[in-house]
């Protein structure tokens, strides 16, 4: 049976015959016939009105890979409070790659939901959108544009703030590295001026005995001027990075 013919039939009230012709094209696999009789059964068009064959029917569908019957059983479940059937589905769907079915699970994710029990995931979330985006999903439906682009966002500034904070505190342990290095090269400066005391005239006398020991402290002092000398670039950069930070992070 063609699919124009089973559509056309299941849109209008129909007989018994044609009931019967297309409920033996459902049970022998045809999965539009499948689909039509379990509108069939939905609605009582043709027959007595059953949930529980229009839900066998939707699943004989879903197993077949039909995306429609897939998304119409996940509501269903979701609608009478299964919902750990209800996930099951849908991300049975997402990994069949079923674009409505990826969209609901990320949006469950990037949000959650009182009642089902899945935590929130925004990277998942993310994930998923990235993946229907990377395999060619062009969104159309103004509900899925808005889905993503709210992912889209709270993504970017959630992990850009955490990224922020990760490079802060890398400049804070710079900076405290950048003044220990200004420290001992102000220790440095300091010993310089006390080995070159002698010849300064008006300095105080008892620099004296330090300049006598200026060969011994040369090493040392040196190592110590060195490290004051890298330390004022270094502050310097670092001190300008953090500022730069502060207000990236203020921004977010």
């Amino acid at each position: 049976m063609g699919n124009e013919q089973t559509k056309t039939n299941t849109n209008a009230t129909i007989t018994e015959e044609v009931f019967q012709s297309i409920l033996q094209a459902a049970d022998n696999g045809d999965v539009e016939s499948q689909l039509a009789i379990a509108d069939c059964y939905k609605s009582g068009n043709g027959c007595k009105r059953s949930i529980d064959k229009w839900l066998s029917y939707m699943k004989k569908a879903e197993s077949a890979g039909n995306e429609q019957a897939r998304h119409e059983i996940a509501t269903y479940y979701h609608s009478v409070g299964d919902y750990g059937l209800y996930v099951s589905y849908i991300k049975r769907g997402e990994e069949l790659g079923d674009v409505r079915s990826s969209l609901m699970l990320a949006d469950l994710y990037a949000n959650g939901e009182e009642d089902v029990d899945e935590e929130i995931d925004l990277e998942k979330a993310y994930a998923i959108v990235s993946k229907l985006k990377k395999n060619g999903v062009v969104f159309e439906e103004p509900k899925d544009k808005e889905i993503v682009s709210k992912i889209e966002t709270r993504y970017e500034s959630v992990f850009t703030r955490k990224a922020l904070s990760v490079t802060f505190n890398v400049f804070i342990i710079a900076l405290g590295i950048s003044l220990f290095l200004d420290f001992l090269g102000l220790i440095g400066f300091i010993f310089c001026v006390i080995v070159i005391a002698p010849s300064i005239k008006f300095l105080m006398p008892w620099y004296k005995g330090y300049s006598q020991k200026s060969d011994n402290l040369s090493g040392p002092i040196t190592v110590l001027v060195i490290a004051g000398i890298i330390s004022v670039p270094v502050t310097l950069i670092t001190l300008f990075s953090w500022i730069i930070l502060i207000f990236r992070l203020v921004s977010v």
